[in-house]
C-alpha cells in the first residue's frame, strides 16, 4: 500500500562537502522522490522539525553545538511521545560501542564516513525508507480498520439511518484528510439529494441540496451500478463536460472520488440497486488520489449498504407490524360487533320463539273458534230464509244475500290466512312430480269457463319437489289469471325453460294487465288490484305464492304494461332440498307479525 511518493529527508552535517555529497547521492537515486532539507547546526535542524516532521534524518555524530546523542534527546522532547523520525548516523570512527549506544536510542543504521559510497548510502537509505513505508502502511491499516469498525459498530448498535450516514461521512473525511465528504441519494429521475455531509470551514455546506445533474447520463448510472468508482485528481484536467465542471465549481470542488452505494441484489433484477454515491472532495487544490484511498471508500460504501438495507428492512417490518396491529384492532372491533350481534340474535331468536308459540295459538284459535261462529252465522241465515219463506220481500232478500256473501268472504280470507301461516311450518315431502300432470289436475279442479283456453307447452319436466308447495303456486297463479280476466274466452299459456340449475315457468295471460306502479306491491299481503267486489279476492294469494317460491330457493317476478296481458315468471331449482325449515319458520313468523296486527285492527 503506497502512502506517499515523495519522502522528506533532513541532512544535518557541519561539513559542507559531506552534506553536498549526501545530497547528490539522493538526487541521483531514481528509486524514490525526495524533498531534501540541508542543515549545518543542530539548532537549525530542530527548528525545522518543529514545523515539519521528516521521514529520515541523516545525522552527523559530531556537531559544533550538540553531539548526535544530545540531538536525539532534543528530538524526543519535540516529539512529545509520538514516534521519532528514522535516523541514519554518519560517524568518522568505526566504534562498535558508539554504534550500540545509537541503536539503543532507536537509530536505524550508521555508516562510517571514510567508507561511504553512493551505493551503500543509497542502499541504507532505501532499507530505512522501506521500514518507514512498512510502518506507515501498518499504521494506516490499523487506522483503516478502526474507521471501518467504528462504522460497523454504529450499524450494529443503531438502525437509525441518519446516524449511520453521518458516522460514515465523518470517518471518511477524517481518515482521508479531505475538505468534504457527502452522501448523495438518487431519486427515480436520477436527480437526488445530499442527505449527509461532513465539511471543514471555510468551504460551502451542501447538506440538503437537491441536485439535478443534466450531465448524469444513463451510461454513468450503469457504470456505478456495476460497482465502478471514479477518481478525479483535477476537474480541469479530467475529461468532464462544461456543465459538469460548472456544477462542481458551484460547490468549490477541485478533486473528487466517487464510489457507488449498492444495496443487495434483488432477485427480480440483474444488477444491484444503485441507492446513491459516497463522495469526497478536495476543495483547496488538486489532489492525486491513491488507490488505497479509493479502496477505503469502497469498504465504507459496503458497510453503508448493509446499514441502509437493514434500516429499510426495519422500516418495512415496522410498516407491516403497524398494518398487522391495525388489522388486529379491526378484528377486535369486528369480534365485539359480532358478539353484540350474537347477543341480539339470541334475543331475537327468543322473541321469535315466543311469537311462533303465539302464532301456533292463533292458528289453533282460527281453526276452531273463528270457523265455528262463521258456520253458525251461515246456518242462521239459511234457517231464517227457510222460516220466512215467501214472506221475504226483494229488499230483505238482497240483504240476506249480502250477508251470505260477506260470510263466504270471511271464510275464504280465514282459509287463505291459515294457508299462509302454514307455509314453511310443515315439513317438506319431496317427491318426483310430473309438472304436466300437476297442471292438468289443477285445471280439472278449477271452475274454468268453457270458452277459456289454458295451453300447456310440451316437454314439461319432472322435478323432485314438494308436491303441495308447487300445487299451491300454480293454483293461485292460474286461478288469478282466470278470475281477473275481463272475458270468458281468455287464454293462458304455461311454458317451461331450463336455465342452468333452475327451471323457469312463465304463466302468460291475455287479460287486462297490471299497471307498472303496482308491480312492487302486488306480492304483499292484503294488496288487491283486481275486482275489489269479488268474493274470493282477499289479497293473500300472491303473498302465498311468493313465500312458497322463495322458500324453495326460487324467484317470482311480473311483467305487464297494464293494458294487454300479464306474465308471471317464476324459477324452481332442478333439485330442491329444503334443509333449513327452522330458519324458514322464523322468517314466516316475522312476516305474520304484521298480519296479526292487521287482523287485530
Amino acid at each position: 500500500m503506497i502512502l506517499k511518493k515523495k519522502f522528506v529527508i533532513l541532512i544535518l552535517d557541519d561539513c559542507h562537502e559531506d552534506l553536498q555529497t549526501y545530497q547528490r547521492f539522493l538526487e541521483r537515486d531514481r528509486t524514490n522522490s525526495y524533498e531534501i532539507h540541508p542543515a549545518c547546526h543542530a539548532r537549525e535542524a530542530l527548528q525545522f522539525c518543529e514545523t515539519q516532521w521528516p521521514d529520515l534524518i541523516v545525522l552527523d555524530f559530531l556537531l559544533p553545538d550538540l553531539n548526535g546523542l544530545q540531538f536525539i534527546d532534543a528530538i524526543e522532547a519535540i516529539a512529545n511521545g509520538k514516534p521519532l523520525p528514522s535516523i541514519l548516523v554518519m560517524t568518522g570512527q568505526g566504534d562498535e560501542e558508539v554504534a550500540v549506544t545509537f541503536m539503543k536510542k532507536g537509530v536505524q543504521d550508521y555508516l562510517i564516513k571514510n567508507k561511504v559510497t553512493e551505493t551503500n548510502f543509497q542502499q541504507s537509505v532505501q532499507r530505512i525508507l522501506d521500514q518507514v513505508q512498512l510502518r506507515r502502511s501498518l499504521e494506516l491499516q490499523q487506522k483503516w480498520q478502526l474507521a471501518i469498525s467504528k462504522v460497523s459498530l454504529h450499524i450494529r448498535e443503531s438502525l437509525d439511518i441518519d446516524e449511520i450516514l453521518n458516522t460514515a461521512v465523518s470517518e471518511a473525511k477524517d481518515f482521508l484528510f479531505c475538505d468534504r465528504a457527502i452522501i448523495y441519494q438518487f431519486e427515480p429521475n436520477w436527480a437526488g439529494n445530499i442527505v449527509a455531509e461532513s465539511v471543514s470551514p471555510p468551504w460551502r455546506a451542501a447538506l440538503g441540496e437537491n441536485i439535478i445533474d443534466t450531465c448524469f447520463e444513463k451510461s454513468k448510472a450503469l457504470m456505478y451500478a456495476q460497482g465502478r468508482k471514479t477518481a478525479i485528481d483535477d476537474i480541469y484536467k479530467a475529461d468532464l463536460s462544461e456543465c459538469h465542471i460548472g456544477l462542481l465549481e458551484a460547490f468549490q470542488v477541485r478533486a473528487s472520488i466517487i464510489v457507488p452505494i449498492l444495496l443487495p441484489l434483488d432477485r427480480s433484477v440483474s444488477l444491484p440497486k444503485l441507492w446513491g454515491l459516497l463522495i469526497v472532495h478536495q476543495c483547496q487544490n488538486p489532489r492525486p488520489w491513491e488507490d488505497a484511498e479509493g479502496l477505503f471508500l469502497e469498504q465504507i460504501s459496503v458497510q453503508l449498504a448493509i446499514g441502509i438495507h437493514q434500516s429499510e428492512l426495519l422500516q418495512q417490518l415496522n410498516q407491516e407490524l403497524a398494518q398487522r396491529s391495525r388489522a388486529e384492532q379491526r378484528l377486535l372491533i369486528q369480534t365485539q360487533i359480532q358478539g353484540k350481534l350474537i347477543q341480539d340474535l339470541a334475543k331475537s331468536t327468543t322473541l321469535l320463539e315466543i311469537r311462533n308459540r303465539d302464532l301456533d295459538t292463533f292458528v289453533a284459535f282460527a281453526s276452531h273458534d273463528l270457523r265455528a261462529p262463521l258456520r253458525g252465522l251461515r246456518n242462521l241465515v239459511i234457517w231464517l230464509l227457510e222460516d220466512l219463506g215467501a214472506v221475504i220481500n226483494p229488499e230483505l232478500q238482497n240483504k240476506f244475500d249480502m250477508m251470505t256473501l260477506r260470510v263466504h268472504g270471511m271464510e275464504v280470507l280465514l282459509n287463505d290466512l291459515l294457508q299462509y301461516a302454514q307455509i314453511g311450518r310443515v315439513e317438506a315431502n319431496l317427491t318426483t312430480v310430473c309438472i304436466e300432470k300437476l297442471l292438468r289436475d289443477i285445471i280439472n279442479e278449477l271452475e274454468i269457463p268453457i270458452d277459456f283456453t289454458i295451453h300447456i307447452a310440451p316437454d314439461m319436466p319432472n322435478l323432485v319437489v314438494d308436491y303441495r308447495a308447487l300445487y299451491q303456486i300454480f293454483v293461485n297463479l292460474i286461478q288469478n289469471a282466470v278470475k281477473h280476466h275481463t272475458r270468458t274466452d281468455g287464454r293462458v299459456e304455461i311454458t317451461a325453460t331450463l336455465e342452468g340449475d333452475f327451471y323457469r315457468f312463465d304463466i302468460i295471460d291475455d287479460g287486462p294487465g297490471i299497471l307498472p306502479e303496482h308491480h312492487e306491491n302486488i306480492f304483499k299481503i292484503f294488496r288487491t288490484f283486481g275486482n275489489p267486489h269479488s268474493r274470493d279476492n282477499t289479497g293473500v294469494g300472491l303473498a302465498i305464492v311468493k313465500k312458497i317460491v322463495e322458500l324453495q330457493g326460487g324467484t317470482i317476478t311480473i311483467e305487464s304494461n297494464g293494458y294487454s296481458g300479464t306474465i308471471f315468471r317464476l324459477t324452481v331449482p332442478v333439485s330442491y332440498l329444503n334443509s333449513d325449515q327452522s330458519d324458514s319458520a322464523l322468517g314466516i313468523a316475522s312476516d305474520l307479525t304484521g298480519t296479526l296486527n292487521t287482523i287485530s285492527a
